[in-house]
């Protein structure tokens, strides 16, 4: 039986040794950034993604604003966001909930499930287990819950719109160098890889 290397081979995709090696690089980290496409795609040189970029333009916005506002907006921003979070977690909670009546209906059908043989029981073992594992991470609203009670002391509390402002932008300007360097290290891969590329071109000329 062929495998997703050697089936061009068998239907006539691949005809020469040049194009079979091409498609095994598929296998190895230089073409990681083609792992979606489809097996039979012409390779494209590896190019960084945006993701850093937009990061940090988004960040050094976020540092302008903040670094700008007045104690009012800061108590104002920071409130807001507490709201925001206090809904997400109530709509999270909600979810787990609704969630864990899923479950729990699903573990009672296959706790209540006769194995037809002694071989079939090592699978009932697995769906319960699965079951039950999932309810730990996905049924459990306390997490939820415990963060409401959180947000709802911070509320009361309030905060001192300085420490704020500059707590935030610490955290903010490590978030900047943080993408900087990641973005950096992309670069370095992209090349590696691109060079990778390059001398295996070159090594299957004729």
């Amino acid at each position: 039986m062929p495998t997703g290397y050697t089936a061009g081979i068998l239907d006539g995709k691949v005809n020469t040794f040049e194009e079979f090696a091409t498609v095994c690089t598929r296998a190895f980290g230089a073409t990681i950034h083609m792992r979606d496409n489809p097996m039979d795609s012409p390779y494209e040189p590896r190019t960084p993604s945006d993701y850093h970029t937009n990061s940090i333009q988004s960040k050094r916005e976020r540092l302008e604003e903040i670094e700008s506002m007045s104690d009012e907006k800061i108590v104002e921003d920071f409130n807001t966001q507490l709201g925001e979070d206090l809904k997400y977690h109530q709509t999270k909670m909600e979810e787990d909930k609704r969630n864990l009546e899923k479950l729990n209906s699903m573990l009672e059908s296959a706790k209540s499930w006769v194995p037809p043989t002694e071989d079939h029981q090592p699978f009932r073992n697995f769906m319960i287990e699965q079951i039950e594992s999932t309810i730990k991470v996905d049924g459990d609203p306390s997490y939820h819950v415990n963060k409401m009670v959180g947000i709802k002391k911070q509320m009361e509390e309030g905060i001192n719109p300085k420490e704020y402002r500059e707590e935030t932008i610490q955290e903010i300007k490590s978030q900047i160098s943080y993408h900087e360097t990641e973005y950096q290290k992309e670069l370095v891969r992209c090349k590696d890889s691109n060079d990778w590329m390059d001398k295996f071109f070159e090594s299957i000329k004729k």
